[in-house]
């Protein structure tokens, strides 16, 4: 299911992200949330988007670095696995969401990081803050862009709702980008977050695991 790649040489001060693993082609009986992402993907050309999403496991994907071969562990209440094997399910998604019950994506790599904040490190040592992130490809087709909070279901006529960095930042105040157009303008573009509401319209791709 997941095929871990050769470790790669590191600092001692950089961040560990050798633990990075390809969800390979899958075998017919569990090939359905790739073929399904395909063929509605398909109906809305030119709108994919690589995304973020963190999530967490409850089993051993912490020790990654150690297993050369890993599959999903088959607990049903494994977020990590469970994604893994069967994709999205809007189904399970909270409904308290900030735009309703959808499955939530991130441009953004520190936004995701802080849902998939791990309990321990790969190596068990709990001073270790490990976060697992899946990269995965989002159809965002016709994106109803910097809605406003009191959205809680996809408006007609739109397949995503997202938020932009930029506007994220001059919302809560967090950031001035006087002096920094060029960056200002890199960022304005990435989506703090993309929301879609069928889960034909994500899969993931790669499961990231590292520490900091």
């Amino acid at each position: 299911m997941v095929q871990k790649p050769a470790a790669q040489q590191q600092q001692d001060d950089a961040p560990d992200t050798s633990d990075v693993v390809m969800l390979r082609k899958r075998p017919a009986a569990v090939a359905e949330p790739p073929r399904r992402f395909e063929t509605y993907a398909a109906t809305k050309p030119g709108t994919i988007k690589r995304c973020f999403h963190g999530t967490r496991s409850a089993c051993d994907l912490s020790r990654i670095e150690q297993t050369a071969e890993l599959k999903p562990c088959g607990k049903s209440h494994c977020a990590a696995c469970n994604i893994c094997k069967t994709g999205f399910s809007v189904n399970l998604a909270k409904p308290t969401g900030t735009f309703g019950q959808g499955t939530y994506f991130t441009e953004n790599l520190a936004k995701s990081q802080g849902f998939g904040c791990q309990a321990r490190g790969p190596r068990g040592r709990p001073s270790d803050m490990s976060y697992l992130v899946l990269v995965c490809d989002v159809v965002a087709g016709r994106t109803c862009a910097d809605a406003a909070q009191h959205v809680r279901a996809l408006p007609a006529g739109y397949d995503s709702i997202g938020r932009t960095v930029g506007k994220t930042y001059m919302m809560h105040g967090a950031a001035r980008f006087s002096g920094v157009r060029a960056e200002a303008a890199r960022l304005a573009t990435l989506m703090e977050e993309l929301v879609v509401y069928r889960d034909d319209a994500s899969v993931p791709r790669y499961l990231v695991l590292y520490t900091i």
